[in-house]
């Protein structure tokens, strides 16, 4: 699959579980890290961005297929939010890095 890397600041550590939406999954949330991005349906490039608690964007993903992993390991701990427009509009999902 595809791989993103992400400096952003500290090194994290944690487990967790796997947060859906009807287009993006995401897992683990909350993540040490790495974070996989899977998609539910794979039509075409889909323009992804990881932004912080502040609202600045971290890193922006294409997903070209059915998923993406990117390492946020350099982040430091806190709130973050995967955004993408589909379709339905502007969506949001939230994620943790833990730790």
């Amino acid at each position: 699959g595809n791989f993103v890397n992400a400096h952003c600041g500290v090194s994290t550590t944690g487990v967790g579980e796997a947060t859906g939406h009807a287009e993006l999954t995401l897992a683990p949330n909350p993540t040490t890290g790495m974070l996989r991005v899977l998609r539910g349906t794979a039509s075409g490039p889909l323009s992804v961005d990881v932004m912080d608690a502040t609202g600045r964007r971290i890193t922006n993903l294409l997903l070209q297929g059915s998923a993406v992993d990117v390492d946020l390991a350099h982040c430091a701990p806190g709130a973050y939010t995967l955004r993408w427009t589909s379709a339905a509009g502007l969506q949001r999902m939230p994620f943790v890095i833990v730790r």
